[in-house]
């Protein structure tokens, strides 16, 4: 790793990081009827929309229902609301479960209602952006194809995240311009497509790193708030609103797995490493702290020392954290959260224009 000192205005690298989440309202009930997988009614959205819980999910991310036929409210260890008392609840010991042992199951009533006791202890799903799938179809189309479109026009790549990238040249400029397709509604409608069909109608696949489920998890990176979470029920419920799969089987997706009348999305040929997705190196500016964890001071100006480090990903962005190395939808999910906090990490340490000369040093 490469680093060079300068000076430089703190406010506005940090007014460049802000980023917002918008949470999801809170739902009446525990989940949707079939827990987030694909019925193929357009009527159903509206009911699923309303029951946004975390639930009990297998290691395919299929619901684990309770005896009655509902879906299992959950509460994380990792994640427990503040009036949240968990005294004397079960935690999950069936290893079939997701959540073997990092959980407590919320207890229903014979209709699937939370008991009061434990009305506070629900995890709700938070979408944000991604709430843009309860649009009509034709608007995600729209997107779709004006992204095949830009696509078409230049050479394909990726971004350090992941997401796709075109590069193509500009008369006035008389250079290369790169562009990223870094629109959220874009990227939603890139993953739904992918999912469905294995690629797009601009070939986004073949010469580029990884499969297609490694491209549809960095778009769904890119479509989701910079600041939020990927989780296996935004996997779930989103694909359940978009329809996603089809009842269509394709030779270049892999089939359904299929509960009764419902459709769920087949992850389990998918595997994910942190560390060789994200082995190259990335051209970002961070602020110097003291051992305080403050900036140090530059100058009387009030301008603070930066550095613009020429380093890799996994330090820049996931600093001590272990690799991660897993398989089916808990990787896939990872990927997509992955792609998300490289997003969130490049927003939040762009180098400017004045700085910029420093990237290409040796």
């Amino acid at each position: 790793m490469k680093s060079r000192h300068f000076l430089y205005s703190v406010l506005a690298f940090v007014l460049a990081a802000g980023v917002s989440s918008v949470p999801a309202a809170r739902p009446d009930s525990p989940g949707g009827g079939n827990g987030g997988g694909n019925g193929g009614s357009d009527e159903d959205k509206g009911e699923l929309f309303g029951d946004l819980l975390v639930i009990d999910r297998d290691t395919d991310g299929v619901p684990i229902f309770t005896d009655d036929g509902h879906p299992q409210p959950i509460v994380l260890f990792a994640s427990v609301p503040a009036e949240c008392d968990t005294t004397g609840l079960p935690v999950i010991d069936d290893p079939d479960s997701l959540y073997f042992q990092k959980a407590w199951s919320i207890p229903v009533t014979d209709e699937g209602a939370v008991f009061a006791l434990y009305a506070n202890c629900p995890d709700e799903v938070e979408f944000g952006r991604l709430s843009v799938a309860r649009a009509p179809d034709d608007v995600r189309e729209q997107a779709l194809a004006e992204a095949e479109a830009a696509l078409a026009n230049g050479d394909i790549g990726l971004d350090p995240a992941g997401r796709l990238t075109v590069t193509s040249s500009d008369p006035d400029l008389e250079e290369d311009v790169v562009k990223t397709i870094d629109s959220s509604l874009s990227n939603l409608a890139i993953y739904e497509a992918l999912l469905e069909a294995g690629n797009l109608d601009v070939d986004v696949v073949t010469g580029l790193y990884g499969g297609f489920l490694d491209r549809a998890a960095a778009a769904l990176g890119g479509a989701a708030d910079k600041a939020g979470k990927v989780t296996v029920d935004v996997v779930a419920y989103l694909n359940a609103f978009m329809q996603v799969p089809e009842d269509a089987n394709l030779a270049e997706v892999p089939l359904p797995i299929v509960v009764g009348d419902t459709r769920y999305y087949n992850f389990r040929d998918f595997s994910y490493t942190r560390s060789t997705t994200y082995g190259g190196n990335l051209c970002y500016l961070a602020v110097v702290l003291d051992e305080n964890g403050l900036p140090v001071p530059g100058d009387e100006e009030g301008r603070y020392l930066v550095d613009v480090v020429n380093g890799s990903i996994m330090d820049g962005v996931f600093g001590s954290e272990d690799d991660y190395s897993g398989a089916n939808v808990a990787a896939f999910v990872q990927a997509a959260d992955d792609a998300r906090a490289v997003i969130e990490f490049m927003h939040g340490h762009v180098v400017p224009d004045e700085l910029a000369f420093a990237c290409a040093d040796e």
